[in-house]
């Protein structure tokens, strides 16, 4: 349940402007980094809960993340990329060496923005996955509050699963040490097989913008 707010109410509140020159509370409060963050801070502001566990959770999350040392380092580029990636319509990779062989040749023969768009992608977040699960370790034996252990333990165990924890690493960033039956094969897993648990985590990320806001 959220409280129902009318358009009169928030322009007398000042929540939001139409335009980034106006004041507004929304603006004042939105320092998140990535657009997925400024989405959910959004949906805070224009539905308030009056659910007292909902806010006593904010609270404690609000402090954790106050008390914390380490923060997750977030490039707005990147996740535009990411997004930009995950939208595209083309059907995912098939995770076969002979389709990667073939869509590499055919690549190389006749270049296309989508297979550079993929490969692109699978960089950015491999590289983003990367940062999230030192960041997770890190702060693995704090007091996490209950509201957020079970999405962390979820995405980290995401991250470091045998399907691709070992892609998982700073040298998986360099694009020349993907191999054409990697791209095929990380495409297929993001987009396709584990789409979902993907779309999870980042909304994770998102939240942790949130709340570092």
């Amino acid at each position: 349940m959220s409280f129902r707010i009318d358009k009169q109410t928030i322009s007398d509140l000042e929540l939001f402007a139409d335009k980034d020159s106006i004041p507004s509370i929304f603006g004042y409060y939105n320092r998140t980094v990535t657009q997925g963050g400024s989405i959910i801070l959004h949906k805070i502001f224009r539905s308030p809960f009056p659910d007292i566990q909902v806010l006593e959770d904010r609270k404690n999350e609000l402090a954790f993340f106050v008390s914390l040392e380490s923060s997750l380092e977030l490039n707005k580029r990147h996740f535009d990329y990411i997004e930009y990636y995950l939208a595209i319509r083309r059907t995912p990779l098939r995770n076969h060496v002979i389709d990667a062989i073939r869509d590499s040749i055919a690549n190389k023969l006749k270049p296309t923005n989508d297979y550079y768009t993929i490969k692109e992608g699978i960089i950015y977040l491999l590289g983003v996955l990367d940062d999230l699960r030192m960041f997770l370790l890190e702060i693995k034996d704090t007091q996490i509050p209950e509201s957020l252990r079970s999405s962390f333990e979820d995405a980290l165990e995401f991250i470091e699963s045998d399907s691709l924890g070992s892609y998982i690493s700073k040298q998986a960033k360099d694009i020349q040490k993907l191999r054409p039956k990697t791209i095929n094969r990380l495409d297929y897993f993001f987009r396709s097989k584990h789409k979902n648990q993907l779309r999870e985590t980042i909304d994770t990320i998102y939240r942790i913008d949130v709340l570092q806001t």
